[in-house]
């Protein structure tokens, strides 16, 4: 079932592009699905800075802000240039985010074979990484365009280091390093990339000596590579590589604390997170066996039971000791799971950033290891079995045939808002996060009744969740129960001081109760935390325009605009506010825009009527 290492050119690259092919074919269906309100408004249809495509403003930003809680320029830059290509369309977005894993797969394939020489164990490691569902989240959801872009140069980078070590080039040492500078700015995950090099060293390339012997017995490539290296000139030739880690660090830890996105450990303590961190080691196995019963998100669970907890220690532990048993003579088993620990330990939970206690997509690198070692192992343990190359050919075609068919299912759920949060409620126990967004999807459509029944449900699961209260007040604002909804909302600040939704909703039921000064002061605060909020702008130049401070009013519609010129609602307000104060040509222009932004504005149009046919000056109906 090997093919050495002379193998054809010409077969590496079928294959590839099989890979490809497939891929792409099982991941088709997501380029018709839509965006989804959990991260995508943050990193898509809501960011004023990704919306204006590639321009000199919007690269500044994706390299000086801390937005949504991460550093990732490339991210940043990777949505802008979807915008510059395809607009504000999903489809073209999903199609990025396909074909990127697409090209990952056959990478990851190239890669194997180039280290080991073994044709065919490298296909079906690369097959089953591409297709596994496990990696649906990281694909099917654009807001994750961070893990398939981080993961292309994680790949590059590994190929780089390759060929640096084939040939001790210069240029692909620096080649690498670039690489992987990159892959750090499309997501930080990728910090533990040194200590894999490390592994690497070890198994496939051979390159570790301890007292000049070494290390695995029988463990390198076919194609032996460079001599045997002390392992502290190894570690100190991944010194850059290192350097760029902690900065990486560095860099993500502050915008996750400035954002808000670290738990403290009063909120959650080390000794659960220790809990969570090993378990997760488990379930992720449990997972990649069995994959079934997955979502978009796990909540945090507030205790671990006993049996459970023992069972993931004994896997943990028995995984560790086997592959370390067995080092010398199967290394492939010592470094695919040590690739899956340390992949994993940015996001297995012991710094806690964010409510989940698992996430899908974390999986997305981490898995390799294990795929690799399962693969090599099967293969070497059948070696003498009859009819090898039938029964090990047949069993990889099922295996990855039901993958791709879960796949397919898995792919489906992530159509909208309702088929993923109903599908995540249905699998899952006390999911306040599926209930408040499929509340909040609910209320985009008007079924205000089934919508608060969901945001109540989150509150009674996760009192202390600020999201639910802003929603629920929301809500409460639309049927007019004000004074409910400004409880509501005070609650939300009360959790979250910082909330700055929370104040713009509060300062419109202020206004609605009569209350202008309160609404201003509110509209203000909205502004003083997030100073990008478009509608604080916006509503605070309605109230201004309701009391008759117009020329204040225009102030606010064009700060509004600085901050989202694409809005045809802030177009059409400004517009309406310089025809009142007798300033027909900007107006003329501003009515003009928002009406070829949005040509069902019926009062955009109404008001450019007027004034180009030279009409008095409108009574303006509230």
């Amino acid at each position: 079932m090997n093919t050495p290492l002379g193998c054809s050119e010409r077969s590496k690259y079928l294959v590839s592009l099989l890979l490809v092919a497939v891929t792409v074919l099982v991941y088709w269906q997501a380029a018709s699905h839509g965006f989804i309100n959990f991260d995508d408004p943050e990193y898509l249809y809501e960011n004023t800075h990704v919306k204006m495509g590639i321009t000199p403003a919007s690269i500044k930003w994706a390299f000086t802000t801390f937005y949504a809680s991460n550093w990732h320029p490339l991210t940043w830059l990777s949505h802008m240039a979807d915008v510059q290509f395809y607009g504000m369309h999903p489809s073209g977005h999903h199609v990025t985010s396909v074909i990127l894993h697409a090209a990952n797969a056959a990478m990851l394939f190239l890669l194997l074979m180039r280290l080991t020489g073994f044709f065919w164990r490298s296909m079906v490691v690369a097959a089953l990484w591409a297709l596994h569902p496990l990696h649906v989240e990281s694909v099917a959801w654009i807001a994750e365009r961070k893990d398939v872009l981080s993961a292309f140069f994680w790949l590059v980078t590994l190929l780089l280091y390759t060929e640096y070590v084939k040939t001790l080039g210069r240029r692909w040492y620096l080649a690498m390093v670039a690489a992987f500078a990159f892959g750090l700015m499309a997501k930080p995950m990728l910090v533990t990339l040194p200590v894999v090099l490390l592994l690497l060293d070890y198994w496939p390339l051979g390159r570790w000596s301890i007292n000049g012997g070494t290390i695995a017995e029988g463990g390198t490539s076919k194609d032996p590579l460079a001599g045997l290296i002390p392992l502290r000139k190894l570690i100190l030739e991944k010194v850059p590589l290192l350097v760029l880690a902690a900065v990486s660090s560095v860099l993500t830890l502050y915008a996750q604390r400035e954002g808000g996105a670290i738990n403290s450990f009063e909120n959650y303590a080390i000794s659960l997170r220790i809990a969570n961190a090993i378990t997760s080691y488990a379930g992720y196995l449990l997972k990649m066996f069995w994959p079934r019963a997955l979502a978009f998100f796990y909540p945090l669970p507030k205790t671990f039971p006993l049996v459970p907890l023992l069972t993931a220690v004994c896997v943990f532990a028995g995984m560790t000791f086997l592959s370390i048993r067995f080092r010398r003579k199967q290394p492939y088993l010592a470094i695919g799971w040590l690739w899956y620990v340390v992949t994993l330990l940015p996001v297995i939970g012991l710094i806690q950033v964010g409510g989940q206690s698992s996430a899908d997509r974390y999986t997305y690198l981490p898995l390799i290891g294990i795929f690799v070692a399962m693969v090599w192992w099967i293969c070497e343990r059948t070696a003498n079995t009859p009819y090898r190359r039938v029964v090990l050919t047949s069993a990889s075609a099922i295996l990855l045939t039901g993958c791709a068919l879960v796949t397919l299912r898995q792919i489906a759920y992530w159509q909208n808002d309702v088929t993923l949060y109903t599908h995540a409620l249905a699998v899952t126990d006390d999911n306040y996060i599926a209930h408040n967004n499929l509340g909040y999807a609910l209320a985009k459509e008007d079924d205000l009744n089934e919508a608060s029944a969901h945001f109540s449900e989150a509150i009674r699961i996760a009192p202390r969740f600020p999201d639910a209260y802003v929603n629920l007040g929301e809500v409460l604002l639309k049927t007019g129960d004000i004074d409910k909804s400004v409880g509501l909302l005070a609650k939300a600040i009360e959790l979250r001081p910082n909330n700055a939704i929370a104040y713009l909703d509060l300062g419109t039921a202020m206004f609605r109760k009569g209350r202008v000064g309160d609404a201003l002061n509110d509209f203000d605060r909205a502004l003083a935390i997030n100073p990008g909020l478009g509608d604080g702008n916006y509503n605070k130049g309605v109230v201004l325009s309701k009391a008759g401070r117009s020329n204040e009013a225009i102030e606010a519609f064009t700060a509004a605009l600085d901050i989202d010129p694409s809005n045809p609602d802030y177009h059409t307000q400004l517009g309406m506010e310089l025809v009142r104060t007798g300033r027909f040509r900007e107006a003329i222009t501003h009515l003009s825009e928002a009406l070829r932004l949005n040509p069902n504005d019926t009062q955009a149009l109404q008001y450019l009527n007027q004034v180009n046919s030279d009409a008095a000056r409108p009574t303006v109906k509230q």
